[in-house]
């Protein structure tokens, strides 16, 4: 707020904001997400990103195009860059690469390495949904980014995943159990371990049905993840904020709003009438105890 207030005389409180919410953007959407309660308010919109996809540079289209066994798309981003690892490393990933009969694209930061074999190609700059988007991709290797493993989904690439973070465990693990991913930890991955994942990806087809079977899942809207998005947009505009979508739990007290006054009162159905019955009993067993008489001097 303190970077606005010269802008403004006055600017609302962060709680004013929460109660004028009329529309909220999730960026997830079936399957990447289980079924649960959610308001009317909550609009699910993953894939937001996702644009149609490109014809690519013409060096890349040919390779890709010419990879008659396939081909593995290999980005680990930022947050992991390939740079990074120890030349054995790198050298270990190579060796793995140039014993597949498939093709492998790299995204590197260099656009040259020593060593590269005939059927891996290096550049620093790579079209990343368009490659996913070529037909002879058969696995993406990455870091499980939510926005890469929704790419990954829309054009039904099984993964392989490097996660480094939190997040991307999450992601992986839900890809993982879903039958479409694999995971390996890409700071102890050995040349078998790297080997073994591969080729249980590129030759069980199981990982391809299920991931094609999310891409469906995943594509088949109403109306596209941006469209969808602008529909809801235009519409609080065009309804002056919809106040009707606001959640009326921001009318309502905390007790009621974390229901403490339902649990008051199935505290009091269930508890009082067992403190009844208790008092009775003892009275009725007090009244049945003799009355002893008090000694006379």
């Amino acid at each position: 707020m303190k970077h606005f207030s010269k802008q403004f005389k006055e600017l609302p409180t962060i709680k004013q904001l929460e109660r004028n919410i009329s529309a909220i953007l999730l960026n997830t959407y079936l399957p990447l997400e289980p079924p649960r309660p959610v308001s009317f308010n909550m609009v699910p919109v993953g894939g937001l990103h996702i644009r149609s996809a490109k014809l690519l540079p013409t060096n890349m289209q040919k390779f890709l195009d010419q990879a008659n066994h396939g081909a593995i798309y290999v980005s680990l981003g930022c947050q992991v860059p390939s740079v990074a690892f120890p030349p054995e490393k790198i050298k270990m990933f190579l060796g793995v690469f140039g014993s597949l009969k498939q093709r492998v694209l790299w995204h590197f930061e260099y656009d040259k390495l020593p060593n590269l074999p005939a059927n891996v190609m290096v550049q620093k700059s790579m079209p990343h949904t368009d490659i996913l988007a070529h037909p002879n991709v058969k696995v993406f290797i990455f870091h499980g980014g939510l926005f890469g493993f929704q790419e990954a989904v829309h054009y039904g690439v099984p993964v392989l995943g490097m996660p480094a973070f939190p997040d991307q465990h999450l992601n992986i693990k839900k890809g993982t159990a879903a039958g479409y991913a694999l995971e390996v930890n890409y700071l102890t991955v050995t040349k078998e371990e790297l080997q073994s994942s591969l080729t249980e990806l590129l030759e069980n087809p199981k990982y391809r049905d299920n991931m094609k079977r999310a891409s469906r899942i995943f594509r088949d809207r109403p109306l596209p993840a941006m469209d969808t998005a602008m529909f809801w947009i235009d519409y609080v505009i065009e309804h002056r904020g919809a106040p009707h979508m606001v959640s009326a739990g921001l009318d309502l007290a905390w007790y009621q709003f974390y229901l403490f006054d339902i649990l008051g009162i199935a505290f009091g159905i269930v508890v009082l009438p067992i403190l009844g019955f208790l008092l009775v009993c003892r009275n009725y067993n007090s009244a049945k105890k003799p009355k002893t008489k008090a000694k006379q001097n």
